[in-house]
């Protein structure tokens, strides 16, 4: 457990002020030099386009995820490091603070510790990265160490939730460590 939270604080560290920093008026994201997968999106829900490390791929979605990346050629206990996109319309929450703690509620459900939390911004909305382990599943899936960016966004009279999540078996690796930056650190969340 010491690992997996010193490689979500490595990672904290390495995503940098656009994600972790203190609350702006500015709704500019970071630029990124990568290519990136717009996220499948419906009505007024936010745009999000998640970067696309080198060496990683689109992956099929799932139920509920609106983009997908994967890194087959790293794999950690038979599974390979992956990063996905949800969108969740949060209106009946009533404040991005209550967006955002829902969330997190939803993570620590799912967590085999307690989270750490850092709040801040993401593209100028209000963010929370949320690092955590999740537990291996039927001796199929390895324990993963995750990190999930939690981005409220308000739209007119709808507020939504965007949760982009990397994991992976293998936190330590620097080239995890390396690309998770390049995820989180790069997503550009925007109104529609």
């Amino acid at each position: 457990m010491l690992g997996t939270l010193l490689a979500s604080a490595a990672v904290a560290t390495l995503i940098g002020p656009a994600v972790l920093g203190a609350a702006s008026a500015d709704t500019s994201c970071q630029p990124v030099s990568v290519p990136t997968v717009p996220a499948v999106r419906s009505g007024a829900e936010p745009r999000v386009d998640l970067p696309i490390p080198a060496g990683w791929h689109a992956a099929p979605l799932t139920d509920g995820v609106r983009a997908a990346v994967v890194d087959p050629a790293h794999r950690a206990g038979g599974v390979p490091p992956e990063a996905d996109v949800v969108i969740r319309d949060d209106t009946g929450s009533r404040t991005p603070r209550a967006v955002i703690d829902d969330e997190i509620a939803r993570l620590r459900a799912a967590a085999t510790a307690a989270p750490s939390v850092s709040r801040g911004t993401a593209c100028g909305f209000p963010s929370a990265v949320v690092s955590y382990s999740t537990a291996a599943a039927h001796s199929v899936t390895p324990a993963q160490p995750s990190t999930s960016l939690i981005v409220a966004v308000p739209e007119g009279r709808r507020l939504y939730a965007v949760v982009v999540t990397i994991r992976t078996a293998d936190a330590s690796s620097p080239a995890y460590l390396r690309d998770s930056s390049t995820v989180l650190g790069g997503v550009h969340v925007a109104t529609a």
